[in-house]
């Protein structure tokens, strides 16, 4: 049987990756921004395009994290250890 969208901690049935391409006709140059397993959803650019911040339950709870635009590792930015993140803006 499958978990609830809402249980708690990551959940291997829910998952969702972040990926950025081009913005332009028939781009192919897709890449995997997103790091680890769960999910990882609301993307939202930083003022400069730079940085791409996201929700993510990777550690447990849904908090919001941080990835360069060029990829590397994610870094977290809340730490709520109770309740979920929703809708950031």
């Amino acid at each position: 049987m499958r978990d609830h969208w809402w249980r708690r901690g990551p959940n291997p049935y829910g998952g969702a990756e972040l990926w950025v391409v081009s913005n332009v006709p028939d781009a192919d140059d897709f890449r995997r921004l997103s790091d680890a397993p769960g999910l990882n959803y609301c993307p939202m650019w930083s003022s400069d395009s730079q940085t791409l911040f996201f929700v993510s339950d990777r550690d447990g709870c849904e908090n919001l994290w941080m990835v360069p635009r060029e990829g590397g590792i994610a870094q977290r930015i809340t730490s709520f250890n109770d309740g979920r993140l929703l809708w950031p803006s």
